[in-house]
């Protein structure tokens, strides 16, 4: 009954946000550590990734590949977590993306979607986008 009120209201129940705030936590802590085997189990299969301009890396082997290339270019890259807000199914995060190269180094807004317990859509939304991540990937 109170789940489905809360549902209702577009409020998770609190197990459910403390679980998305974790996840958020371990996303970030495996994106900055370089574990990509984990960041490809938090992954669906039909994860995609999109930028602020639209550009979009489909698939977790391909959203892999490119963060690999970024870490290569950048090997200081990682992410700065701010403040978290969960939605039914969304996760928002606001930060930003640290990294001596200026052009990767700005405030930075991510919304993730959830396919049950893992991540099916990660957008991001950064002032200048001046290097989306799908042109690290190679042709």
């Amino acid at each position: 009954m109170i789940a489905r009120l809360l549902a209702e209201k577009g409020l998770l129940p609190l197990g459910r946000r403390r679980r998305r705030l974790a996840f958020a936590r371990r996303y970030v802590a495996a994106f900055n550590d370089r574990d990509w085997v984990q960041v490809e189990r938090m992954l669906a299969p039909e994860f995609r990734h999109i930028d602020t301009v639209g550009d979009v890396v489909e698939g977790p082997a391909r959203y892999i590949e490119a963060s690999r290339r970024l870490a290569e270019i950048a090997p200081d890259v990682s992410i700065v977590v701010d403040d978290m807000a969960v939605g039914r199914d969304q996760l928002y995060l606001r930060g930003r993306l640290v990294s001596a190269i200026a052009k990767l180094d700005e405030a930075t807004v991510w919304q993730a979607e959830f396919a049950g317990e893992r991540l099916r859509t990660l957008r991001l939304t950064r002032p200048h986008n001046t290097v989306p991540l799908s042109r690290l990937l190679a042709d």
